[in-house]
């Protein structure tokens, strides 16, 4: 791999079409020569680019940088990945020599020369051991300015140090579920009472107790229903609004998921919603419609 430059915050990255083997395309084909680029789902979508349309990048890893603008030497898209929710939407992949012979050009003449050779950023490798892998480690980490580096076991390390930060996190959402549902089982209650006196006249008018409690049901079933989708709804514009800023940093979520402990909390508050319901109808059918 070769790093160094981007396009408006989207790290280009000089690669072989080997590192893009295994992925889809939503439109066009991999890269075959210099300057032909594969972009990201998000790089796509988020700069209008599609098959067929240039631009130039510029020096840096972000625009924060302020790098020079490689006037010379345009990028082509000639495809564009599906989307896969990880850091492969927010990249741009061009041929490694892309990059070298971009900061390569003539300054004098704008021209650029077909360039072989330049700076590595990093190489990926893939042993067939944890043996080989410490042996290679071992070896290249003795020579001054290479860093050989295990992902799985940086990976460890992050995930050890956010272990405390998670439990916590899941603690919060214990407590506020908790209390959202005691929220909601306080407010159906209270709504409830409310209706009592129209519970007392459909009963003075004839109206048997299964009807009466069929109606209820059905109503509260309905707030119910209209308030989880309205409560998706928001929460997915949400997600939408951190997934512009975490996406940033390479963590890419997908919002559009729909977890099995989501469906069981929704299942939990349906219930919830329903079961005050018919215990207070029931309570209310005992007394005397008159006196009460």
């Amino acid at each position: 791999m070769a790093m160094g430059d981007n396009y408006k915050n989207h790290k280009i990255i000089g690669t072989s079409i080997e590192f893009l083997k295994d992925k889809k395309y939503e439109k066009g084909f991999e890269f075959s020569s210099r300057f032909e680029v594969v972009l990201g789902y998000n790089v796509s979508k988020n700069n209008k680019l599609d098959i067929g349309d240039t631009f130039f990048s510029s020096h840096g890893i972000s625009e924060s940088d302020q790098g020079h603008i490689h006037e010379v030497s345009p990028y082509k898209v000639v495809g564009i990945l599906e989307k896969t929710n990880t850091a492969y939407d927010n990249a741009i992949f061009t041929p490694i020599e892309s990059i070298w012979e971009s900061h390569k050009v003539h300054e004098e003449t704008g021209e650029s020369e077909l360039h072989e050779e330049g700076d590595l950023t990093a190489i990926i490798l893939k042993t067939k051991s944890m043996a080989y892998q410490n042996i290679i480690s071992s070896e290249y980490n003795k020579i001054a300015g290479i860093q050989a580096i295990n992902p799985t076991t940086v990976i460890r390390e992050v995930l050890n140090n956010i272990d405390l930060t998670k439990q916590i996190v899941y603690v919060l959402c214990v407590i506020i579920f908790i209390m959202s549902i005691l929220i909601i089982y306080i407010i159906t209650i209270l709504n409830i009472y409310d209706t009592r006196k129209d519970i007392h006249l459909m009963r003075l008018l004839g109206i048997s107790m299964k009807k009466i409690m069929t109606i209820f049901i059905i109503q509260n079933t309905i707030i119910t229903l209209v308030s989880i989708i309205f409560s998706g709804i928001f929460s997915r514009l949400l997600l939408l609004a951190i997934n512009g800023f975490t996406s940033s940093m390479g963590i890419v979520l997908n919002i559009f998921k729909i977890y099995n402990i989501e469906v069981l909390i929704l299942f939990i508050i349906l219930i919830i919603c329903l079961l005050p319901t018919i215990i207070i109808n029931i309570k209310l059918f005992r007394k005397d419609p008159i006196l009460d």
